[in-house]
């Protein structure tokens, strides 16, 4: 991270780790709903900010060519809101004021920009939030994939989808490892491995710390033009002991194969309550996106889910038994390509937790999962 976004986190955090009664400005003591923590989520396609608040509230919206102002009536800060926004591709500075009427958050933009705002209920760790999504023109700034080498058959598209992001830590681990940091490295070594490889072209679902959608990530991979989908994750358990890789697939009619994989789909199908999804902007979408695998696809996920399990219990301990798990994961839940769910460890075993952490054994695992989607293709070509 830059040092000017690693400042500009700094300082839109800071407030929030300083005890409330010492910031409570006299004003706020008779606001319906108080601010007290701000975050900026740049992505390539959007700009999220997020305010936690005490409890529900209002909000309008009012937009000019080069600002926007978010308006809270009776709603107040612990926050001095005033800060420079150097990186952010779409804003150049927030700054909050407060009146008699409320709050009004205004936003100087670098360009013109789509805004949609949704409220977001407690869920987990977190409280009631407002989701400001600011969606603009700006490509995303995600490093081509190198050209294949040519030949008569067509190159390999392979999505690698990093879990979790953004708002959504996913697991936290007791060195406060988060599980969206280690899964982004390790699907960034894979896709630079498998961009290495001549006839394949890898790229990264998310590049970066924002959040995606679960429906959103496999129509991400579709727009790819994706031919295989794999998701990496380094969940949690409730038993510290718990520990081991494992690999999913979707099942079938709703059916897990254990309940640990019951849990496991469970837990993972959180994310979006906690990542923060636009609910009205997906339903329509969502309708569209349940099951729809062929019989065809279904053994291509079985025997992909084959070949990474082979692979990946050359690096790693697997949690139970060596095959292939299934359950009703949501991000797989679309995929009309061969698709398959990865947990590399388990965060909260602190031994699992340390390897995780080292470059060495992300290594590992990323050549296991490279081999694997080679192993896959070579078993079922494409033209």
């Amino acid at each position: 991270m830059g040092a000017g976004r690693m400042k500009r986190r700094q300082f839109l955090h800071a407030c929030g780790l300083l005890p409330f009664a010492a910031l409570l400005p006299s004003q706020a003591r008779a606001a319906d709903t108080l601010v007290f923590g701000l975050r900026l989520w740049p992505a390539p396609d959007h700009t999220r900010l997020v305010l936690d608040l005490s409890g529900p509230v209002e909000y309008r919206i009012d937009q000019s060519a080069r600002a926007l102002t978010l308006f809270l009536p009776n709603a107040d800060s612990f926050l001095a809101l005033d800060a420079e926004l150097p990186e952010d591709p779409r804003l150049r500075s927030v700054q909050g004021k407060s009146n008699a009427q409320g709050l009004a958050l205004t936003l100087r933009l670098e360009s013109e920009v789509r805004p949609e705002a949704f409220l977001l209920i407690p869920e987990g760790e977190f409280g009631h939030r407002l989701v400001l999504d600011l969606y603009g023109k700006v490509a995303e700034q995600e490093e081509p994939a190198p050209k294949s080498t040519p030949s008569k058959k067509r190159t390999i598209r392979v999505a690698i989808d990093a879990g979790h992001g953004g708002e959504d830590p996913g697991a936290i681990g007791a060195k406060k490892t988060r599980e969206k940091d280690i899964v982004l490295s390790i699907a960034k070594r894979v896709a630079k491995r498998m961009n290495a490889l001549p006839g394949y072209e890898a790229r990264l679902i998310r590049s970066g710390d924002y959040y995606i959608s679960l429906g959103g990530r496999m129509r991400k991979a579709r727009q790819l033009n994706a031919d295989l989908f794999v998701s990496v994750h380094a969940d949690a358990f409730t038993n510290s002991k718990a520990r081991g890789a494992s690999v999913f697939i979707l099942s079938e009619k709703g059916k897990s194969s254990s309940s640990f994989a019951r849990w496991m789909a469970e837990h993972e199908n959180r994310a979006d309550a906690i990542g923060g999804v636009n609910r009205e902007r997906d339903s329509q979408l969502d309708r569209v996106l349940y099951d729809m695998e062929t019989t065809a696809n279904k053994v291509a996920n079985q025997s992909l889910g084959g070949f990474l399990v082979h692979e990946l219990e050359k690096v790693a301990r697997l949690h139970g038994k060596k095959q292939v798990q299934r359950a009703r994961f949501a991000v797989l839940k679309s995929a009309t390509i061969p698709s398959a769910l990865v947990e590399t460890g388990f965060i909260t075993n602190r031994e699992e937790e340390q390897k995780l952490r080292t470059r060495a054994h992300q290594e590992k695992i990323a050549a296991a999962l490279t081999q694997g989607i080679q192993n896959f293709f070579k078993k079922h070509p494409i033209g």
